[in-house]
């Protein structure tokens, strides 16, 4: 007679979520939920809400904090809009990040 081989299934592990976890899915879905986060309302929410906390924080390097946050936010929304026009925009307004960075850096090492 045949043997039978039988394996035993891998053991299931829960996340804090309550979803099922094998293996490196953990990271993918931490990665998942930060570009749905970016992509809609929150994300921007988030930027200008960094914003206006650099306003009322002056000289605290939070300014660089929200421009880099703005700079990821675009470029996630680069990565998922097929627009060739949209991309342009967005290019564009990183563009005009990377400027303010490089400007506001100069003055707070300057003054």
């Amino acid at each position: 007679m045949g043997s039978i081989i039988w394996e035993q299934p891998e053991t299931e592990k829960t996340s804090l979520f309550g979803g099922l976890i094998y293996g490196q899915e953990i990271i993918e879905m931490g990665a998942g939920k930060m570009k749905h986060i970016l992509c809609s309302e929150k994300g921007m929410k988030i930027v200008n809400t960094l914003f206006f906390l650099s306003v009322i924080f002056y000289r605290s390097g939070l300014l660089f904090i929200a421009y880099i946050a703005w700079i990821a936010y675009l470029v996630f929304c680069i990565k998922n809009t097929k627009v060739k026009g949209s991309k342009g925009i967005y290019f564009f307004f990183i563009g005009i990040a990377a400027v303010m960075i490089c400007l506001n850096l100069y003055f707070l090492l300057r003054g």
